[in-house]
């Protein structure tokens, strides 16, 4: 009888501990991950912040454009040089005009990680030069595409809204144009890494 007593105890305990962990597996599969938009809120750049970004961005792709016409050693990179000085500065005039409009002021001067990366492109010649820029290039402008598609599509300015959508095909551009260049540099150089192409980085 005590047998049958304490068997019928453990059974119903096991019983009771099977239903509590299955209750509390189904509430842990129930909980909601954050949403895609959840997180686009959370890492969506303020209008100020995307201002301030893309002016220093400007800035530097101008003055390092100028300096890869006196420091290159390629002709490629020389014309990839100019080419970024006549677009961005264009780029740059355009952001300044929207700035009056919209009460904002375009900043002095570019934001610290750029004056880092200018300094040290300026303590280079030749084909280290060269490397150098073009790696700069492809990373940059991987960044800015990734900060101007994001404000294009999430920013609160309808004006600088637009400035990102107008700006971005320009931004792409450039970006095969460094892949480009920065591929064939690789080709001549035996067991290089290449770089990964547009597209294969998620800025």
């Amino acid at each position: 009888m005590t047998r049958i007593f304490v068997a019928t105890l453990l059974a119903s305990a096991l019983a009771a501990g099977g239903a509590s962990a299955q209750q509390a597996g189904s509430e842990g599969m129930g909980t909601k991950a954050p949403s895609g938009q959840q997180m686009q809120q959370q890492t969506q750049m303020s209008t100020e912040e995307f201002f301030k970004e893309a002016a220093s961005g400007g800035m530097f792709e101008v003055a390092a454009g100028k300096l890869a016409q006196d420091a290159a050693e390629d002709p490629q990179v020389r014309e990839f040089g100019q080419r970024m000085v006549t677009e961005h500065g264009k780029s740059s005039d355009e952001l300044a005009e929207l700035a009056k409009k919209i009460d904002m002021s375009m900043p002095s001067d570019m934001e610290s990680k750029h004056k880092q990366t200018l300094d040290s492109l300026k303590e280079q010649k030749g084909a280290a030069f060269d490397r150098t820029y073009m790696r700069e290039m492809v990373s940059d402008h991987r960044n800015d595409i990734a900060i101007f598609q994001s404000y294009a599509q999430n920013g609160d300015n309808a004006e600088l809204k637009q400035f990102a959508q107008t700006t971005l095909p320009m931004l792409q551009e450039h970006l095969q144009m460094a892949l480009e260049i920065t591929q064939a540099e690789k080709a001549e150089v035996p067991g290089a890494s290449q770089p990964e192409p547009m597209g294969s980085q998620t800025r």
